[in-house]
Order: C-alpha cells, then sequence, then structure tokens
C-alpha cells in the first residue's frame, strides 16, 4: 500500500526517501522547489533493486498555493463587504452560493445548509416574491439586468433587506444554462432610506395641513423646486406646471413683484428672504 509523507527543507545533497515498497514522497528542496518521488523495487523473487523516478512539481503546486491564497482573500472580501456570490443551473435547479450567503438569510456559519431554489424563495418575503420572480424571469427571457431589492425573513422572524444582481449564462443556442450573481446586505442602507422617505412624507402632510409650501431656488441656473403644497397655494394642482419665474409672476399681484424681485436680491447678499405678497 503507498504511503505519501512530505519532507521538507532536505538540503539538495541529501534527498532521502523510505526504504518501503511503493512509496510516493513530495519533497520541497531549500532551492523552494518541489519534487514528487516515486520508488519501486525491483522483485526476482526477492527484492533485487529499486527504480526511482523524479518529477518536478514546482509549477502545480504554486499554481495551488496561489489559488487556495486567491479563495482565502475572496473569502475575507466577501465576509467584510457582506456580500456572498452564488450560482444556479437552472436546467437541474441546483444551487451554489459561497460561506458568506448563509448569514445573509439568518443562518449560522456552522449550519449545514443545503441550498436550494425553493429554499430562497421560501426565505424572500411573500410581499416580494412576485416581483422577484417577474425579475428573475426578465433576465432568462429577455437579458434584461438583473437586479432587485428585496426583503427575507430570517428563522428567528427578523426582516432583512439584500440587493440581489446577477446575468445569465447561455450555450451557443442562446438557450438559458445558469444565472451567476452576487447578493449584498443593504439593510442599514434600505432602512435610512425609507425612514428619509417617511419623514419627507410627514414633511408634506404637515405642510398640508397648515397650508405652508416649501420651495428651492438654484441661483446659477433659475431652476425652482416646489413642494406639492406651494402648488396648491399658486393654484395649481401638485405638477401641472413647471416650476419657473414666470409661473411664479405671473401669479404674484402686480403691485407686489417689485417688492418681491427686491427681496430675492437682498437674499443673494444677505442670505435672508422675507416678503409677504398678494397672489392673484
Amino acid at each position: 500500500m503507498s504511503t505519501r509523507v512530505r519532507l521538507i527543507k532536505l538540503p539538495d545533497s541529501n534527498k532521502r526517501v523510505s526504504e518501503k515498497a511503493g512509496t510516493v514522497h513530495i519533497l520541497e528542496l531549500s532551492s523552494g522547489r518541489f519534487l514528487e518521488v516515486y520508488s519501486q523495487p525491483v522483485m526476482d523473487g526477492a527484492a533485487i533493486g529499486r527504480v526511482w523516478s523524479f518529477h518536478d512539481i514546482t509549477d502545480s503546486r504554486r499554481a495551488q498555493t496561489e489559488l487556495k491564497e486567491h479563495k482565502e482573500r475572496l473569502r475575507r472580501g466577501q465576509m467584510y463587504a457582506n456580500i456572498g456570490t452564488w450560482e444556479w443551473h437552472i436546467q437541474s435547479g441546483k444551487l451554489y452560493w459561497t460561506e458568506q450567503i448563509a448569514p445573509l438569510f439568518g443562518y449560522a456559519r456552522s449550519e449545514e445548509i443545503a441550498p436550494s431554489y425553493d429554499l430562497f424563495i421560501q426565505a424572500v418575503h411573500p410581499e416580494d416574491r412576485e416581483g422577484l420572480n417577474a425579475a428573475i424571469r426578465a433576465t432568462i427571457e429577455n437579458d434584461a439586468p438583473y437586479e432587485y431589492e428585496h426583503r427575507v425573513i430570517w428563522p428567528d422572524g427578523q426582516v432583512r433587506w439584500l440587493l440581489e444582481r446577477g446575468a445569465v449564462l447561455r450555450d451557443a443556442q442562446g438557450a438559458p444554462l445558469q444565472m451567476i450573481g452576487v447578493v449584498q446586505d443593504i439593510d442599514a442602507r434600505k432602512r435610512a432610506e425609507l425612514a428619509l422617505v417617511e419623514r419627507e412624507h410627514e414633511l408634506l402632510e404637515a405642510q398640508r395641513l397648515a397650508h405652508i409650501g416649501s420651495w428651492q431656488l438654484n441661483l446659477l441656473n433659475r431652476e425652482r423646486a416646489w413642494s406639492d403644497e406651494v402648488f396648491r397655494i399658486l393654484g395649481y394642482q401638485p405638477g401641472e406646471v413647471t416650476p419657473c419665474d414666470t409661473v411664479l409672476k405671473a401669479r404674484i399681484h402686480p403691485e407686489d413683484r417689485g417688492r418681491l424681485s427686491v427681496s430675492m436680491r437682498h437674499t443673494q447678499t444677505q442670505g435672508t428672504h422675507d416678503v409677504i405678497p398678494s397672489y392673484s
């Protein structure tokens, strides 16, 4: 039976090997090169000698080491960025993912999870499944860019936001073979966005109730932005007209337009604008 051993840093002049029959050794020489050494006894009733063969495997060993280091860098990078990569074989339904994806779906890295498309879909929030499936179909059928934000429900009940990006690989005839992509934890960013939207909604509602509007003016290009209530104050439905000087002045009483212009010039030099015009 063959025995594999590894002798490290032997001097070049001292390439020792075992005397056991049928042995394979991996030697690392002091020069840094690797040799695979095979020895086999020559038998004539009894052993009358040995045959030795030496194979330089330095390049393959270095390639293996580089691949291992590359995988480790990829693993650490995905862990630090909270990103995982996946590969879905469309025909067989088999799904493969890197170890970082399990925590994104609420599982411990140590848990033995068998990835599957059904497991993935079951984890997606019920309200997001239809949109996700539509995005996947559009990518497979029309090569539409696959980028979709959705919620997942963890085994402990937590709801988290993820971002999916991917593409389809096809055969020579254009038939879809597999999808590959990445999934990223965007929970903190998404919750901040939703909180901002909610605050903006509350502000608009408060303006509507108090009959107060807000506006912005870009002094370089004169572009204006009005809240919905500014439109209403001026007698328009939100979005009915494009905010501009002409529309605003048309609603200002002629006797107040001069005071408004003076106040706007004062704003550019002093930073304050305070005028009470009449609207027609």
